[in-house]
């Protein structure tokens, strides 16, 4: 059985942090909740799409997306 895609786009900045000293992406509260993602237990995947912007998806233990 797939897992249902969410149908929503968020924008999202991407900052400089002087604590971690690289660039860091805060994930909207909202988006995570929507993907059921647990901020540090879960591993993502980035893809490039074709229009310049990402999509982020969720690597499973199994390595199945």
């Amino acid at each position: 059985m797939t897992e249902p895609k969410i149908n929503k786009v968020w924008k999202c900045t991407v900052k400089w942090s002087d604590e971690v000293q690289d660039y860091v992406l805060q994930l909207p509260d909202d988006m995570l909740a929507a993907a059921g993602w647990e901020p540090g237990t879960t591993d993502v995947q980035w893809q490039e799409n074709e229009d310049g912007t990402y999509s982020i998806t969720e690597v499973k233990d199994d390595g199945i997306e």
